[in-house]
């Protein structure tokens, strides 16, 4: 893939649902070329690396502030 056309992808995949549709379609179908193929498949496992690692860091906070005293309860 030349330039032009790697900076094509990325404006594609920054486009909110068709980017994700894209990502699917170009990661699992035969007929893409590979670069673009690895490139959607790499970007696919980190943006669920990402939501799981987000997930999980939601839910420390979360758990963190649900031990804290509640200090209106004295007012």
């Amino acid at each position: 893939m030349s330039t032009g056309q790697y900076l094509g992808t990325f404006i594609l995949l920054s486009i909110p649902v068709l980017g994700q549709l894209l990502l699917l379609i170009w990661s699992f179908s035969g007929g893409t070329n590979t670069n673009k193929q690895n490139l959607c498949r790499a970007i696919l496992v980190m943006t669920i690396i990402s939501l799981i690692f987000g997930i999980v860091l939601m839910l420390v906070v979360y758990a963190g502030l649900a031990s804290m005293p509640d200090l209106t309860q004295g007012m």
